[in-house]
């Protein structure tokens, strides 16, 4: 009846992002960064889950090449809800998973930019050749409304479209869909095919909104 999920730490994160205008080149940076987040959900109806979320984030960025730097603390409060019918949630081969999650980040709770983030995905994956594989589709929108920090921008990375530089394209908005076919050849070992697209909008760099970012692979994996 209960999910309740909790992560903790502190750590550096060394990443880059690519600003076409003046500079036209790649940008390294730095985050240090510590971080707490707590989520708890209850079961509301068969398999329709409710909960809420807190979100703490205190986050230092520099620009390694400039004496440029920024202090961002973070507190968000989130509103969650999800709807799960996959007949196993570690490896699903039938059914679907939709969450919607909404994160404000108040100026009561003592941020200094008011902020709402908003996520939507669907999952759903259809059995195939006598339920042995999987064809897996996936849908993400992420929506963040009000003056966004660098830090809370979405990103086009490895969750849903691959083989994208991460920090290349980020932006208030980001749209993907993707689809995977898993192929399980031999008990524990499979292969798989995936293609998606995805753009993203308010991008840091004006001439990346809207702008189509195919993505295709394959890959082995063990279970």
């Amino acid at each position: 009846k209960w999910r309740i999920t909790t992560a903790g730490g502190i750590g550096v994160v060394n990443f880059q992002f690519y600003l076409d205008n003046p500079i036209g080149g790649w940008i390294p940076y730095q985050s240090e960064a510590n971080f707490f987040m707590f989520k708890v959900e209850r079961k509301i109806y068969e398999s329709l889950y409710g909960g809420v979320s807190y979100i703490f984030a205190d986050v230092l960025t520099s620009i390694e090449p400039l004496p440029v730097s920024d202090t961002l603390t973070l507190h968000g409060i989130g509103l969650n809800l999800s709807l799960d019918k996959r007949n196993n949630p570690h490896y699903p081969r039938s059914g679907y998973f939709t969450s919607v999650k909404y994160n404000t980040f108040p100026e009561f709770l003592g941020n200094e930019t008011i902020t709402q983030k908003i996520e939507l995905d669907f999952n759903h994956y259809n059995p195939i050749r006598q339920q042995k594989d999987v064809l897996a589709v996936r849908l993400y929108a992420g929506m963040g409304l009000g003056d966004l920090a660098f830090n809370q921008q979405f990103i086009v990375k490895d969750t849903d479209i691959r083989a994208y530089t991460q920090g290349a394209f980020r932006g208030n908005y980001l749209l993907a869909m993707q689809g995977e076919y898993r192929w399980n050849f031999h008990r524990r070992w499979g292969a798989v095919g995936f293609a998606g697209v995805a753009t993203v909008f308010k991008a840091i760099n004006e001439s990346d909104s809207g702008k189509l970012l195919p993505g295709i692979g394959s890959g082995i994996r063990f279970r």
